[in-house]
């Protein structure tokens, strides 16, 4: 379940969307409220997001987390063995546990030998062994039909965290609320309304931790204390679908309309020269932009 929403409030009102903000909760004038609830619609939004790209996959997610797939497979004749991941894409491969059987499974110590190819496929030798020795690989009793079960921890999607301290420009490294993801040279897009900036992580890093050096320095400072500044490597057209799918949510129809999506009063309006006056067009799009992105076995 997500808990943080992949367009931050901040980036969405500084979005063109001609869509009244103030007014989320009527009668509330508190604008922290506004925030608030403004939060909740694009948290609704990137979690629909995430159901049109998990494609019924449980626990499938857009933004970087921990997946295990529990699978039967085969050695080669070279003693190759290979999986294609669940869920994509992978970012690190952080466990294998092999054996001829469910309840008899080793834990391997060195991965080393074991890579990602596209994103999607890992494979490799196991133990760290060259290819030659591998013929006759065994785990407990003997696997005299070539089969073995296997379960594979690995990280998989984009990373999408917060930035948890503030940043000043000359800075060489930034605190994040989630390392989820994170790698050395992943490239991170600090989205940060008007002073935005992309920032390469240092070979130095090491995985799983929340503070994360980079290759050379900030250029700009960096305050979440203001508001919440997200930290991502998602695809922008990602994002530009969780804010039309919000934009369509915060659409408002007449009371007597029974339309899909609400559509806006106020003017001018991104969509006032749409005889459907209910947001559906955004939405369509909004699928469209996420075409690239639903599981494909």
């Amino acid at each position: 379940m997500l808990t943080q929403p992949y367009v931050t409030p901040a980036s969405f009102k500084a979005y063109p969307t001609f869509i009244p903000l103030t007014n989320l909760r009527p009668g509330d004038v508190v604008a922290a409220d506004q925030d608030a609830q403004l939060n909740n619609m694009l948290l609704t939004a990137s979690q629909w997001a995430d159901d049109q790209c998990a494609m019924g996959t449980p626990g499938g997610s857009i933004c970087a987390h921990v997946q295990v797939d529990n699978v039967r497979l085969r050695i080669s004749r070279a003693g190759r063995i290979s999986h294609h991941a669940d869920h994509s894409p992978v970012t690190a491969l952080t466990g294998l546990a092999i054996g001829p059987s469910p309840d008899s499974l080793t834990a391997l110590t060195d991965l080393s030998n074991l890579w990602i190819e596209d994103g999607v496929q890992i494979v490799g030798y196991p133990a760290g062994a060259a290819a030659p020795a591998m013929n006759a690989l065994q785990f407990g009793a003997p696997v005299t039909s070539g089969e073995i079960y296997a379960r594979w921890t690995y990280v998989a999607g984009f990373v999408a965290t917060l930035l948890a301290t503030a940043v000043a420009a000359g800075d060489a490294s930034f605190t994040v609320t989630d390392p989820t993801g994170i790698v050395a040279g992943t490239v991170l897009r600090v989205w940060d309304p008007g002073v935005e900036e992309a920032v390469t992580v240092a070979p130095s890093y090491v995985a799983g931790s929340t503070t994360v050096p980079i290759v050379g320095v900030f250029a700009k400072a960096h305050n979440p204390t203001a508001a919440a500044i997200s930290v991502s490597n998602l695809p922008t057209t990602v994002r530009q679908a969780v804010i039309f799918y919000t934009m369509a949510l915060l659409m408002r129809p007449d009371e007597g309309v029974g339309d899909s999506f609400p559509d806006s009063r106020v003017s001018p309006s991104i969509r006032a020269d749409d005889s459907r006056k209910d947001g559906s067009g955004l939405v369509t799009e909004a699928i469209r932009l996420l075409q690239d992105y639903n599981r494909v076995r």
